[in-house]
């Protein structure tokens, strides 16, 4: 799909030159002349970056950009504005802004951070399909193994009709048709799980660009909360499945990232001690002792209905199927730590 740019400028010189420049790098671009317009459209249309003004009529830069948080949370937003407006963009940028920058604005500069916020969505996008589909496969296991238990008490059913039934032609005839649906049936419930079952190609994976990739997609958060990242994990590689290390190591940042509402620290390291450990910790609000041992549970929050208890149910899951495992150390009032531990079989073994 072709990347979209929306610009939000009321002087059409500036919309112009930006336009020049993005359609040259081969990219779509509209215009808005004013904040409201611009969020009309951000209502209406899929972008996927935003560059805007601050000082525009009906609604400026700033509004526009906390109206947008309220409808695409994760959108790029690039502000380009007069040196006048320096105090108010920087307020734009403790709300989550990916860029700044003051007319006349360098043009290269300008593009690649246009790029780097496009490279940013789309990584996004990757990951929470990719999550999605993770879930639904979850989900489609846990129906399926319900449909074949049904499945196998209509085919025992089937085969005691059929021996009571004897010769009788039109029994056995309403039989057949049960007993073929059946099998239609078992050979759908087949497909569905081949389908489901997420991708087990084995990738060479650095932990330190892993990583680094992750906490892009959670920067806004970061900042906005004000929470401090402390990363020591050295150029540590593995053989895995990404899909896998994604759907645990986002679901960790994310938890970990939720509890601290109020700031504090995020730190994520790795070691090797004869096999590779990870941990995730904050400084959060702690899980009490209570229930500890029933937060891996499906379906299982504390968060009410911010939360669907999924997200550490999988995590589990796909720790204990590479065969590693999953540890927890939690005080209340001072945070929590979760380590991972990956195994050296079954292909997820430390490269030299």
């Amino acid at each position: 799909m072709e990347s979209k740019i929306l610009i939000a400028d009321d002087e059409k010189d500036y919309r112009d030159i930006l336009v020049k420049i993005l359609e040259s790098k081969n990219l779509s671009v509209e215009v808005a002349g004013d904040g409201k317009e611009a969020f009309t459209r951000l209502c209406a249309e899929r972008f996927d970056t935003l560059v805007t003004d601050i000082r525009m009529p009906r609604m400026n830069g700033f509004e526009l950009m906390k109206n947008v948080r309220h409808i695409q949370p994760d959108l790029p937003v690039i502000i380009v504005t007069a040196f006048a407006d320096l105090e108010l963009a920087i307020e734009s940028l403790n709300l989550g802004a990916d860029g700044l920058f003051t007319k006349p604005f360098d043009v290269e500069n300008l593009y690649s951070k246009i790029n780097q916020c496009l490279i940013k969505r789309q990584l996004s996008e990757t990951l929470l399909q990719s999550s999605k589909m993770f879930s639904l496969g979850e989900l489609t296991t846990a129906i399926v193994h319900e449909l074949r238990n049904v499945l196998l008490g209509i085919n025992l059913s089937a085969d005691i009709l059929k021996k009571k039934a004897g010769s009788e032609l039109k029994n056995n005839s309403n039989i057949r048709i049960i007993s073929e649906g059946v099998d239609r049936a078992g050979r759908l419930i087949n497909h569905l799980l081949n389908f489901a079952r997420p991708s087990d190609k084995l990738v060479a994976i650095n932990l330190g660009q892993l990583f680094d990739s992750l906490l892009i997609l959670v920067n806004d958060r970061v900042k906005g909360q004000g929470i401090t990242v402390e990363k020591d994990v050295d150029n540590l590689q593995i053989i895995g499945v990404m899909d896998s290390f994604n759907i645990i190591f986002l679901n960790l940042i994310s938890n970990a990232i939720q509890s601290m509402e109020k700031g504090g620290t995020l730190k994520i390291s790795a070691r090797k001690n004869g096999r590779i450990e990870v941990a995730i910790s904050d400084t959060g609000y702690g899980i009490p002792d209570e229930i500890q041992k029933s937060i891996f549970d499906m379906f299982f929050t504390t968060k009410g209905e911010k939360g669907n208890g999924i997200g550490l149910a999988l995590v589990k899951k796909e720790v204990e199927r590479m065969g590693g495992e999953i540890l927890l150390k939690s005080e209340v009032g001072r945070g929590t730590t979760f380590t991972i531990i990956l195994p050296k079989e079954h292909g997820y073994l430390v490269m030299n």
